[in-house]
Parts: structure tokens; C-alpha cells; sequence
């Protein structure tokens, strides 16, 4: 019973000090080239809070990105936040929030807990200005029983869809530490595919060239029943612009006879560089190409260009338990280190009533 009362009395605590956070803590609205200066200064950043993101959203699905600065009373930068919203007039709208917020040289996501709750907040009382009387949100949060009794006692309420999980891999090490650091099997493949002649080559996103991904790339959404990116958005983002954003494109030929023409690609490889982090995006190989192996040279040649161009971290682009069991095997051994987000909440804003938390 006393260790009850005295764990009572820490969570008490604690939100006393996320309502402090709240009440001194303000918000702006940025300019790209404001935005990139903190982004820059992040760690750990994600594709879908990234300023290109927002606009590809934008051009092709019509939501209104808006992006906000959380300062302290000092105005210190503690967090980026982008908010994607649709709002009719008269009526109002909505806001979704993936993966965010973004804390500006933050500690790892669990000592975040409570400062991402005081930016929720803040973006709570933002929706009540600006009209959004739904919000929807997959916060960028560990999975825990304490993110989880958080966003309920704000007032969300859980969806049922799959919570988003992948891993890291640490670019900060040499190659050969990371190359050893995947399973003897992976090793193998990628070794046999260098064997074998697979060359892979890094394109320059020409047009010829996203033509030909954007082809295959709907060949393999309709022949596999995948949903995945859309090949809108997907050619949106290739045509995005911005400080230390890279849209990567990766094709994998075979051994080529001599005095032969380079042949089409046996492969295909996308990864996305948004800040000081690469996700893996979008893989596409052909019987060819499974068959040589050509999956597992291109991970590791893309692993390689994010690391010398600076990278500290690649996220092998979602594991789960949803993962297809050939795609998962292929993830699992890469020895990544895990990790689970809290999943996607929900809250109905009310026009007519006041905050709990104030």
C-alpha cells in the first residue's frame, strides 16, 4: 500500500512539472529556411516530419502542412513539430500528426516522455484557435505503459491499427564492425551477389530514370497486392529540395558480356537521407535479381553512401509483425536495434468546452 501511495505521488509529480512545461512553453510558425536550421540540430530524425514530406503531402492528397517551433520562456528551441491539416470553412477540420514531435538535441525518446506530452498540449490549444476538431496522432514515443495512460489522460483515445516498429543501425561505427555486426546468412548472400558480378550503381534520379522506378514500382504494388508509399507521393519526394535531404535511387545490374550495352536494372533501391538519419523506402528486385542475390548488395551499397555522405543513423524502413515473412527474415538479419512506437491515438476537440489540463 505505501509503495503505491508513493508511486501515486511521483506520477502526480510529474505531471505537476508537464503542466509547468505547458503553461511556459511556446509555439511558432516557421519558414523552410527557419525550419532547416533547427532540423539540422535534431537527432534521429524521420521521413514524415520532414519539411519535403509535408509538401509532397501537399501537391498531391491537398493537406496544409504547418510547421511550429516549441521554445521555452528562455526561447530556448526544444522541438519541431509538422502538423498536416485539412479544415473547410465554417466547419472546421482536421490535424494529423505523424511521428512527432521532433525533440532538438534531445536525450532518447523515453526521458522525452513528459515534454512531448507539454508539445501535445500546446498543439491542443492550437487546434482550438485554428479550428481542427479532430486530432490524430502517431507520436513519435516508445511504446510503454506510461505513453500509453499519458495520451488517455489527455483525452485521446487508441485506434487499432498497427503500431509503426523498425530498427536502427549505428553508422558511427567502421564498415567491416557494421558488416560483422549482421547474421553469417546475410553476410553470405552479399558476398555471393559481389561474386556473381552484380554491380550496383547510384543514379541521379534522372527523369528516364524515376520513369523506370515509378513503372516498376507499379508492377510490384499490383502483381504483390501492396499499398505501401504511393508512387504520387513517392515521385512527389523525389523532387523535393532541401538542406541535407536526399532522395537516393540505387539500380542493380548483372554481369554484363563484353561489348555488350548496360542492360535493364535486375534491381531497384530507394532510401530517403532527411536530416542526420536514411530509411530504407522501397526495394524492387526481379527473378534475375533474387536469384543473384542483388537485394542484399543494394542494402548494403546504400548503407554505405549514407554513411560516407555523413549519416549517423539508418532505419531499415519497418519491422514488425506485419512484416511478409521473406522481407522480415531479410530485416531480422541485419541485427538492427528495435524499436516500437506507441501507435495512433485520436481526440475530439470540442469548440465548446475548456481544457482539463490548463
Amino acid at each position: 500500500m505505501h509503495q503505491f501511495l508513493s508511486q501515486k505521488k511521483i506520477v502526480k509529480s510529474e505531471w505537476q512539472g508537464f503542466g509547468v512545461f505547458s503553461k511556459r512553453w511556446k509555439i511558432q510558425k516557421l519558414s523552410q529556411e527557419e525550419w532547416d536550421l533547427h532540423w539540422n540540430n535534431c537527432a534521429r530524425t524521420n521521413l514524415l516530419q520532414s519539411w519535403q514530406y509535408g509538401e509532397a503531402k501537399s501537391c498531391v492528397e491537398g493537406w496544409k502542412p504547418v510547421r511550429l517551433l516549441v521554445s521555452d520562456d528562455q526561447r530556448n528551441p526544444i522541438a519541431l513539430i509538422q502538423i498536416l491539416t485539412k479544415v473547410l470553412p465554417i466547419l472546421g477540420g482536421i490535424a494529423r500528426i505523424n511521428r512527432g514531435p521532433i525533440m532538438i538535441k534531445s536525450h532518447p525518446r523515453e526521458d522525452n516522455l513528459w515534454h512531448i506530452y507539454a508539445v501535445l498540449k500546446l498543439v491542443m490549444k492550437e487546434a482550438r484557435r485554428s479550428r481542427w476538431w479532430y486530432i490524430q496522432t502517431a507520436l513519435e514515443l516508445s511504446d510503454s505503459n506510461a505513453a500509453r495512460s499519458g495520451l488517455k489522460a489527455l483525452g485521446f483515445k487508441g485506434l487499432k491499427n498497427t503500431p509503426w516498429a523498425s530498427g536502427f543501425i549505428s553508422l558511427q561505427n567502421n564498415e567491416e564492425n557494421i558488416l560483422m555486426s549482421f547474421n553469417k546468412r546475410w553476410r553470405r548472400a552479399m558476398r555471393k551477389s559481389i561474386k556473381l558480378g552484380v554491380n550496383v550503381s547510384k543514379k541521379s534520379c534522372s527523369e528516364a530514370d524515376l520513369s523506370l522506378l515509378l513503372s516498376e514500382y507499379s508492377t510490384f504494388q499490383n502483381d504483390k497486392d501492396f499499398v505501401g508509399i504511393s508512387g504520387a507521393i513517392l515521385e512527389a519526394l523525389a523532387n523535393q529540395m532541401g538542406s541535407k535531404y536526399e532522395f537516393n535511387l540505387f539500380f542493380a545490374y548483372a554481369k554484363e558480356e563484353e561489348g555488350l550495352l548496360e542492360t535493364l536494372p535486375i534491381g531497384m533501391y530507394v532510401t530517403m537521407r532527411t536530416g542526420d538519419t536514411v530509411i530504407y523506402l522501397v526495394g524492387i528486385t526481379n527473378k534475375i535479381g533474387r536469384d543473384l542475390q542483388a537485394n542484399s548488395l543494394m542494402f548494403w551499397e546504400s548503407l554505405l553512401d549514407a554513411k560516407r555522405s555523413g549519416c549517423e543513423w539508418f532505419d531499415i524502413g519497418g519491422l514488425s509483425e506485419s512484416t511478409p515473412e521473406g522481407i522480415a527474415t531479410f530485416k531480422t538479419g541485419l541485427n538492427a536495434t528495435p524499436y516500437l512506437n506507441v501507435g495512433e491515438y485520436y481526440k475530439l476537440i470540442s469548440p465548446f468546452s475548456f481544457y482539463k489540463y490548463n
